[in-house]
């Protein structure tokens, strides 16, 4: 039987090369590793190693918790049931979009800076990067309901017609993150990705 620490240095090395680009397993292999962990260690132990495997180069703080999503399943109803009870006033459903999440932040509308997700706390800054991803902009209409500080929340996602461009990735999940990883980036590669908002944050303006 592989031990807690193997499956935690398997599991850091896929999310290594799936960072670099290079993936070596399949998404589904690597969610059925993270549930196996799930089983053997307690959830708190759990939420600490899946948030350190975030590599955060270019360190920014995020102004409120980034959270990740969770995964509920059709096959456990009764979870589901608790899950909606416990956390949803209001439920909205949406496709699930495959990609990276990241904070864009505004001042007075115009973007400033960029971030991906990292731990939840800290980010690795995108701003040089994101200029050149498309549905970004740079300027936001004057908003007096948001205020002068607006943070966007969403996904850095590459679509098919992208990715049939592209070559040496598995897939569109693994093409952004390898393109927006890299220490050594190239605009017209990072072109090939787009932005989906879904959540935005603002300080009301008096």
């Amino acid at each position: 039987m592989t031990t807690v620490d193997e499956l935690k240095n398997k599991i850091a090395s896929a999310n290594k090369a799936y960072r670099s680009g290079n993936p070596v397993m399949s998404d589904q292999a690597w969610d059925d590793l993270l549930e196996t962990l799930q089983k053997q260690i307690s959830k708190d132990d759990f939420n600490i190693f899946r948030d350190s495997l975030h590599e955060v180069k270019g360190k920014v703080k995020h102004p409120f918790i980034m959270g990740s999503l969770d995964k509920l399943k059709a096959e456990e109803p009764a979870e589901v049931k608790k899950f909606i009870k416990e956390h949803c006033r209001i439920l909205n459903v949406s496709a699930k979009v495959d990609g990276i999440s990241c904070r864009l932040h505004y001042e007075n509308e115009k973007l400033v800076s960029a971030s991906t997700r990292g731990d939840g706390t800290f980010g690795e800054d995108l701003t040089d990067k994101i200029k050149f991803v498309k549905w970004i902009p740079l300027t936001l209409p004057e908003s007096h309901i948001m205020g002068d500080s607006i943070d966007i929340r969403g996904e850095l996602v590459i679509l098919k017609s992208d990715f049939e461009k592209m070559t040496g990735f598995a897939n569109g999940r693994n093409a952004v993150a390898g393109i927006m990883g890299r220490k050594d980036w190239n605009p017209e590669d990072i072109k090939n990705a787009s932005s989906i908002a879904n959540t935005i944050h603002g300080n009301q303006v008096p």
